[in-house]
């Protein structure tokens, strides 16, 4: 009789875990694009996630008016973004919660932003012309990289589950490249 019971309550457990899943896809249709999203490795952004702009603000809230060079997405629990931002000679790495734009950790370091060099197009006016760029996407990373061409911004856009790449000249923001993931 004990053998059936924890049969019963085991197979019982194991049918309502596979309900609440798949209630959780066919029920709600955000829930169900992010899932396909997250596992065509495209994104993992969520429609509930803050948009990167606010993200931008809230670092600049936690530091000051530094310059940022870097917000990139991060899968996690929670999910974030991890924020660089240079203020003088110190450098700052903030991870933001992606949901509430809550900062729950901060490093600090001192260096040499040999990377701003050159650089003559802000963070922001990156992200504005990777959204323009990408036709309606979701910019979700940026980050300024020096290259042989010099210092440029690469930015990752999702645009009906599509990841885009986006190259911008941080000199003077013109568009070095853009492709877009193709599906077969």
């Amino acid at each position: 009789m004990k053998k059936y019971t924890a049969c019963f309550l085991i197979g019982g457990t194991v049918l309502s875990l596979m309900a609440c899943a798949k209630k959780d896809l066919t029920t709600n249709p955000s829930t169900m694009e992010n899932q396909m999203m997250s596992e065509s490795g495209t994104s993992q952004v969520k429609a509930t996630d803050l948009p990167i702009e606010d993200i931008l603000n809230q670092a600049r809230k936690a530091i000051g008016n530094g310059t940022v060079t870097a917000i990139e997405y991060e899968k996690g629990n929670p999910n974030y973004y991890e924020v660089d931002i240079y203020v003088g000679d110190l450098k700052y790495e903030l991870q933001i919660d992606a949901l509430t734009g809550d900062l729950f950790n901060q490093e600090q370091t001192s260096v040499n932003a040999y990377i701003l060099d050159g650089v003559n197009i802000s963070i922001d006016e990156a992200i504005s012309i990777a959204t323009s760029q990408s036709n309606g996407g979701v910019v979700h990373s940026i980050q300024l990289e020096p290259k042989e061409i010099g210092v440029v911004y690469e930015a990752e856009a999702i645009k009906n589950n599509k990841k885009q790449e986006i190259e911008i000249s941080a000199t003077d923001g013109k568009i070095i490249s853009f492709e877009e993931e193709i599906n077969d």
